[in-house]
């Protein structure tokens, strides 16, 4: 037990203190059987040890220890036939098979509990860091992905062109359909690439590409571009983006604002392009 003590608090090694603490457990459960011949209830003794196993070793690892403990309990009893006897009623017994069950009883619940919390904050996640409309990974997420790690090499943003007319001529509804089909659009296109696509705000979306070959993205970004300008949205007009990009170097901040230049340069000369910032 003083092994498992330094084990949890000086190596850090949950699991294996966890089986230790088990395995002397078990080993005194056993024990105990054999001692008093199944008197006082001993053999519901053989109850402790799976609460005990959930408790400390979670789910998957405890499932395991009671397959290896029920194993060794059936063996127990196999060999031991002839020498346990009915036991009498004994209060000490009941009280004791009673404590065990509400350990049972306490233990399923906190599962039920655990369970229902991490299904919470997964959905609490899924509302910090997912667009709602489109599904896909919000500004937020990106921003502290590319914080956290350094695998992303260039980074774009594509506007809807004159996205506003479309909202005042056909409606919001209509113009949330439209960005709608622009995330599933991206999405296919970028489908067997390293990339990640978000929305970024309101008609923007922002893309980051793994790949470090100038080249490549640009003829990614053009892909993108084509796309949706040769894509009916059934809104009565034409739908075209701007795009533009930008290389990561130094704070990456930096490479977002340089990115958006890069797009409204684009939507200043022509529209419907394609223009990646050089260092």
């Amino acid at each position: 037990s003083y092994f498992s003590l330094y084990l949890l608090l000086k190596k850090q090694k949950v699991r294996a203190a966890a089986f230790i603490l088990l395995s002397i457990v078990m080993g005194l459960c056993f024990l105990t059987m054999l001692q008093v011949n199944n008197r006082s209830y001993s053999l519901a003794l053989v109850l402790l040890c799976p609460v005990l196993s959930i408790f400390l070793a979670g789910i998957r690892l405890g499932m395991l220890f009671n397959s290896l403990y029920f194993a060794a309990y059936i063996w127990l009893c196999i060999t031991h036939f002839d020498v346990w006897k009915p036991a009498s009623f004994s209060p000490i017994g009941l009280i004791q098979l009673s404590i065990i069950f509400l350990c049972y009883f306490y233990e399923s619940s906190r599962l039920r509990i655990q369970t229902a919390l991490e299904s919470s904050n997964k959905k609490l996640s899924e509302l910090a860091f997912k667009d709602p409309l489109t599904g896909l990974y919000n500004r937020r997420y990106l921003e502290d992905l590319v914080l956290q790690e350094n695998t992303y090499h260039y980074f774009a943003l594509v506007d809807v062109d004159d996205f506003k007319q479309i909202n005042d001529e056909f409606g919001h509804q209509t113009g949330d359909l439209v960005l709608t089909q622009l995330a599933q659009i991206i999405q296919n296109t970028l489908q067997n690439q390293e990339a990640l696509v978000t929305r970024w705000g309101g008609e923007e979306f922002a893309i980051v590409f793994a790949g470090s070959e100038a080249q490549n993205v640009t003829q990614f970004l053009e892909k993108i571009r084509s796309e949706i300008a040769s894509t009916d949205f059934s809104v009565g007009r034409k739908i075209t983006v701007s795009i533009g990009a930008a290389p990561f170097e130094g704070e990456y901040r930096d490479t977002f604002i340089k990115a958006d230049e890069a797009m409204y340069h684009v939507k200043q000369h022509c529209k419907n392009a394609v223009y990646l910032a050089h260092t």
